[in-house]
């Protein structure tokens, strides 16, 4: 939920289906089409309350959001990302955790989940039933890609496999904040780091075909 490596991934995807054969691209031009997809990323990003109607598929985002509550979660909003047009997303928590979850309206990518859990040395670890972006993981942060898997189980294995060390608390009040932290700490790492071409490669192997992302 906190990695823009997600956001990032379907830029390069859009960037390098531009210019065909997409592997070929990705080789020749990587280094640049990964410059390109991370000056397209905002420094930081606003989480603001979603009218009632934002959601593309209202019944499969309550269908996740009911699997959460399901577990222990509670609701900490829906949203709106100032800075990533056309994402929304519902956030929730469950405190005795120390977990937040958030599900996800892309534009492009559909309807997905995520968990979350902070750390007090400042790492992360994540488990998405999205698949994966191509993008290395950021030093010391887990981001686990576990595609199609449900609520329930996504839960049972952040709890089971996440490191055991001190987590930072969560909140129903600070969920929105602590996200918009996340992102900006995460985008600034990706920033100094940049994309390589071989991640580059990466993505446009994994990526669907031009007619499929229209």
């Amino acid at each position: 939920m906190f990695s823009p490596a997600f956001w990032l991934g379907v830029v390069v995807v859009i960037v390098v289906l531009r210019w065909m054969p997409r592997t070929l691209t990705a080789l020749v031009h990587g280094r640049r089409i990964g410059q390109i997809a991370v000056q397209r990323q905002p420094d930081s990003i606003r989480l603001l309350a979603a009218p009632d109607d934002v959601w593309r598929d209202r019944s499969a985002v309550d269908a996740l959001a009911d699997g959460f509550r399901g577990v222990g979660f509670t609701d900490a909003g829906c949203f709106v990302v100032h800075g990533l047009q056309g994402v929304a997303l519902a956030i929730l928590v469950h405190e005795q955790e120390s977990m937040t979850a958030a599900v996800y309206d892309h534009p492009k990518a559909g309807i997905w989940c995520e968990v979350n859990s902070a750390y007090q040395d400042g790492a992360r670890a994540s488990y998405t039933n999205r698949p994966a972006s191509g993008l290395d993981t950021r030093p010391g942060n887990i981001h686990q890609h576990l595609p199609g898997l449900g609520v329930a189980d996504l839960f049972a294995r952040a709890l089971k496999e996440r490191p055991r060390k001190p987590l930072c608390p969560v909140s129903i009040a600070d969920a929105p904040r602590a996200f918009e932290r996340a992102y900006a700490e995460g985008i600034a790492w990706r920033k100094r780091h940049g994309i390589s071409t071989r991640e580059v490669v990466k993505i446009a192997t994994r990526a669907p075909t031009a007619a499929q992302t229209r």
